[in-house]
């Protein structure tokens, strides 16, 4: 299976031509390296035939991005509390500001300090505003380059000649490279990678330091604290009735991927790609450990194999019932997106608000990832003691792929176009992880079979065969009565074991070591999978390598139909479209964008005219020496405009 979908990736990939088959990302420049037309005569100086299409330098202004941002999500939110057409100017929000203060009553003083109201967004605009300006006073460094070739072999060709093990990158070991004339600016050794897609390019995050790398450890850790909330919840719903801990179990799989959502927030990833696989990190640990593991613990341990309603069998056949069922109506109702299609969108003010309310809900491909993962886990921990639940893990993943693709055509907003780290995390790591836990709870579950740890030791007296023993059982309120029990020569006695091994036949005995063993050399292969793959990834730190998906095709980057180019820009909830970080001007009549608003121009979506307004309105000379913004430059072949 593994070497099938490899293939077809490959298949997939020369089937569709993209910016990223034309491109490299360089992801230590100089810091004062800010120019792309420095970096353009770089390459087309030392690959000979070469031309670059396109240049861009990303700088590390991230705080500033999100203070422009924040900016305009602020007049934007001022603009619908005031009367259509209302002047926006700082002048005239000042006047409308001081007129508002006068007239306002104590009341609406209280209120508007809980909910907010235009005085106070006015003031929070005027600390955007001089924050911006003091942001926009200094030199950012460069963070990331992004170079797009016109053709695909020469992307190639830069690939194996510049490519470079990350630690030679970081300790700048001149000798890593073959050819000194690579070396950028005769010195710097630049660790070369393919991008991802420019959609997924996360343009407010690509400086990532080591801090922000433990925050996502620290967040994933967070899953823990969540899992036991969620097991606090499930006993308690459990002991009241088991029907009800089951659609806990589904209900918080299906709201922890919002709180999943909501700690990715505080995490910075250079592109959706490392945000998505980090994600489904989170996710898959919440539910699967919610799913399979919290029902076998709040289930005692001798009623693991009983038919009542309270023990494990049946808990487990709730929790499909439940997924199957819950999960699939809630996403099939949608009822937020569907409250804002037909409930908001008809009245809203703006053709834009309009717009928003009819975009669609937003889908994670970690959040579908986990579901199909989550449903193989619950199966495969389970199905050595109740085979039934692979038919009902089978119905269940059915259902799940009708009912997405009805929402993939219906419901879902459009995603950015992700590249295979995820499928390949899952394949390579993830499964094979699930399928050595089923070799050893499967081992476990025939160990510990009938699930009573009671052994026998033969008959309880061997002298005076006719002797017998009456005893009076006190009985337990409300659970058993007062009983008498007579004992003989003949009877059992028992005592407490670990594991029933000691109760088998000798046959039963035979198949449990061999099963035993079978399931250890498969764990093992999989372990010495898992560790090959981890050893992989562990060798691209100390050697170079560089391996090409496919063959190059020869089409060049200008002829592809659907091509795009990295254009630094920032994405809000509260706008249809991204806002560009860098200088339109030089690009405006480029055909390199991905979207195109059939109301305004570019230039309206371009954050740094912000701030260069700001420094207007503020009496200041914006100082264009600055590296302030990412810049990007387009230049076509000849006889291409």
């Amino acid at each position: 299976m593994r070497f099938y979908l490899q293939k077809m990736e490959v298949k997939f990939d020369e089937d569709e031509q993209t910016a990223q088959d034309y491109s490299i990302v360089i992801r230590n420049p100089p810091h004062d390296a800010v120019n792309p037309e420095e970096w353009k005569d770089f390459f087309t100086a030392n690959f000979h035939g070469s031309h670059v299409t396109c240049c861009t330098v990303a700088v590390d202004n991230d705080d500033l991005l999100r203070a422009l941002v924040a900016r305009r999500e602020l007049l934007k939110n001022i603009e619908e509390s005031l009367p259509n057409e209302t002047d926006l100017s700082l002048d005239n929000l000042t006047r409308i500001v001081e007129k508002m203060e006068l007239e306002r009553t104590m009341f609406q003083k209280m209120v508007s300090k809980v909910f907010g109201g235009v005085v106070e967004k006015y003031h929070k605009l005027l600390h955007l505003n001089s924050t911006i300006v003091e942001l926009s006073q200094t030199s950012y460094p460069a963070s990331s380059v992004f170079i797009t070739f016109e053709n695909e072999r020469t992307q190639r060709m830069v690939l194996e000649k510049m490519t470079v093990a990350l630690v030679d990158a970081m300790r700048q070991n001149k000798n890593a490279l073959s050819d000194p004339n690579l070396l950028f600016r005769g010195s710097h050794v630049c660790l070369v990678e393919e991008p991802a897609e420019p959609s997924t390019i996360r343009w407010q995050d690509q400086h990532v330091t080591k801090t922000e790398l433990a925050i996502k450890f620290i967040t994933t850790g967070f899953v823990l604290g969540l899992l036991a909330v969620s097991f606090f919840v499930i006993s308690e719903l459990h002991n009241i009735n088991p029907t009800f801990s089951a659609f806990a179990i589904s209900i918080s799989n299906a709201i922890f991927p919002t709180l999943a959502k909501m700690l990715s927030k505080f995490e910075k990833h250079a592109n959706e790609e490392q945000r998505e696989v980090w994600l489904y990190i989170k996710i898959a640990i919440f539910r699967c450990v919610n799913s399979a593991v919290i029902i076998l613990i709040i289930t005692p341990y001798t009623s693991t194999t009983l038919g009542r309603n309270n023990d494990l069998l049946a808990g487990v056949y709730n929790v499909f019932f439940a997924e199957i069922v819950t999960s699939t109506i809630l996403q099939l109702l949608d009822i937020g997106e569907n409250v804002k299609r037909h409930v908001l969108a008809p009245r809203a003010k703006t053709q834009e608000a309009m717009n928003l309310n009819m975009r669609g809900s937003e889908i994670f491909l970690a959040e579908r990832y986990t579901n199909m993962t989550k449903l193989v886990f619950l199966a495969i921990w389970h199905c050595p003691l109740y085979p039934g639940v692979l038919f009902m893990c089978a119905i269940a993943l059915f259902v799940n792929f009708f009912t997405d693709r009805f929402s993939l055509m219906r419901s879902w907003k459009p995603s950015p176009k992700l590249g295979r780290s995820m499928s390949s995390f899952t394949r390579e790591i993830t499964f094979p992880i699930i399928l050595m836990v089923m070799a050893f709870v499967a081992v476990r579950s025939w160990e510990n079979f009938t699930y009573d740890s009671i052994c026998s030791q033969g008959t309880l007296f061997s002298t005076d065969q006719n002797a017998t023993w009456l005893f009076s059982l006190q009985g337990i309120d409300g659970i058993i009565g007062d009983t008498q029990v007579t004992l003989n020569a003949d009877t059992i006695s028992y005592y407490y074991c670990g594991t029933n091994n000691e109760n088998m036949t000798e046959q039963q005995m035979k198949l449990t070591t061999v099963y035993q063993r079978f399931s250890y050399t498969i764990a093992g292969c999989i372990a010495l999978v898992i560790a090959a793959v981890v050893g992989f990834y562990i060798k691209r730190f100390y050697s170079a390598n560089y391996v090409p998906c496919g063959e190059a095709m020869d089409i060049p980057y200008s002829e592809v139909d659907s091509r795009t180019a990295y254009i630094p820009q920032v994405k809000s909830d509260s706008f249809a479209f991204p806002f560009l970080a860098c200088p339109v001007a030089k690009i405006r009549d480029c055909d390199l964008f991905e979207w195109e608003d059939p109301h305004k121009p570019y230039d309206d979506y371009d954050i740094t005219q912000d701030c260069k307004q700001l420094f207007l309105e503020s009496g200041k000379d914006f100082d264009e020496s600055l590296s302030v913004f990412s810049q990007m430059i387009h230049i076509p072949p000849l006889g291409i405009s």
